[in-house]
């Protein structure tokens, strides 16, 4: 009996060690993420950069060690980020001013991270990079426009185009991308450029970009212009006091702009052209030039299939007239099979200038207005021009239309 009572004890004691083994492993595991997940400072390079006695400095946070120093901000951030072409990483930039003389190129993989968007910046609390007068291309560029890059995040920053005056000198931008698949753009400011905020040129490839919390004002041009993107998202942003339109998607397809506010632009606040599948939502765009979101086609087929729900667009054809707060507008093309549904377009103002609410020029059909509140607008309220055009249960503030 005590040889079995021992044996059973030995066993007893056994299972508790090795589920006392069990119980630590899981332990470790659980609260010790480096088991487990990605270490990003030890598996990647880190650089931070910053200003002392206005010299700057890239600091390697794996040696630790001033890699490289000068009075030149452009050459110092080059050179980190040069130096993670290879393996990917992060450049942070610390809180104050970088004047840029020559475009900051950002490789596959790699972060460019500020410490805020502060754009007025007088007091250092945030990251702006400044273009250098003699400035005539990109602040920020991806680094192989002809193969394309991927990967590639801005975000906590500001970008100072430095204008001085209102005359556009092309290629003088804030933020140039071209051919780049999976870039993100987040809460960074865009302001003052010479020539558009940001350019993401697609170039035929390009897909799944997302820009989140981004300003784009006060610009030579236009705010945000996409060209040949699929797939991308545009949410949160503030475009506004552009020479030239907010937002331009030309020749996208499947993407969308969401919660956005697009205003005081001297042409139309968003313009699709040679666009479709689109979906804009929950949008407002109010005191622009031009209408304030517009459809626009001149190859057939190009302007269909885009879905515009839940806008408010308002006061707008500031400074010219025949405009609307939504316009489907062919320019020598057809556009149909567009869904507006369930926006509101007016005008408040003593002096109207939104001459109509929702309009269909000639050449647009078989769309579907529906649950549209359309009101106080200068000439009308909703016009469409196509014989197939639907238009469902909307209201201009005293009787219901269709």
């Amino acid at each position: 009996m005590f040889e079995v009572s021992n044996r059973k004890a030995a066993t007893a004691i056994s299972t508790i060690f090795l589920l006392a083994v069990a119980i630590g492993i899981t332990f470790l595991f659980y609260y010790s993420p480096r088991l487990f997940v990605t270490d990003y400072s030890t598996t990647y390079g880190t650089y931070t950069i910053f200003v002392r006695d206005k010299t700057y400095h890239a600091q390697s946070r794996l040696a630790g060690e001033i890699e490289c120093a000068g009075a030149d901000a452009s050459e110092i951030i080059n050179y980190a980020l040069g130096a993670l072409a290879d393996i990917g990483g992060k450049v942070l930039l610390t809180a104050g001013n970088y004047t840029i003389e020559r475009s900051l190129i950002v490789y596959s993989n790699t972060i460019l991270e500020g410490e805020g968007m502060d754009d007025k910046n007088k007091q250092g609390l945030g990251t702006r990079l400044s273009a250098a007068r003699s400035l005539r291309e990109p602040v920020i560029r991806n680094h192989d426009p002809a193969k394309g890059d991927y990967n590639i995040i801005i975000k906590n920053l500001a970008v100072d185009g430095n204008r001085s005056n209102k005359t556009r000198v092309a290629g003088a931008t804030g933020i140039n991308f071209t051919k780049t698949i999976r870039c993100r753009i987040i809460d960074v400011a865009v302001y003052n450029c010479r020539d558009t905020g940001i350019v993401l040129d697609g170039n035929q490839g390009t897909v799944e970009a997302q820009l989140d919390r981004v300003t784009s004002r006060g610009n030579n041009y236009r705010g945000i212009h996409l060209r040949t993107q699929s797939d991308f998202h545009i949410q949160n942003c503030e475009v506004g006091s552009n020479e030239e339109n907010g937002i331009v998607l030309a020749s996208c397809s499947a993407g969308s702009i969401i919660g956005c506010n697009v205003y005081l632009n001297r042409q139309s606040g968003i313009q699709l052209y040679n666009s479709k599948y689109m979906r804009i939502i929950g949008n407002r765009a109010n005191h622009n030039g031009r209408s304030g979101i517009e459809v626009v086609a001149s190859s057939f087929g190009w302007g269909d299939w885009n879905t515009l729900i839940g806008n408010e667009c308002y006061d707008n054809g500031q400074l010219f007239g025949d405009e609307s707060g939504i316009s489907i507008r062919p320019d020598g093309a057809s556009v149909s099979n567009c869904v507006v549904e369930g926006n509101t377009c007016f005008d408040d103002q003593d002096s109207r200038t939104q001459d109509y609410g929702i309009r269909e020029h000639e050449g647009g059909d078989y769309n579907v207005l529906t649950s549209n509140i359309c009101r106080n607008n200068n000439e009308a309220d909703i016009k469409v021009s196509g014989l197939n055009t639907q238009v469902h249960l909307c209201f201009n503030g005293t009787s219901w239309i269709g």
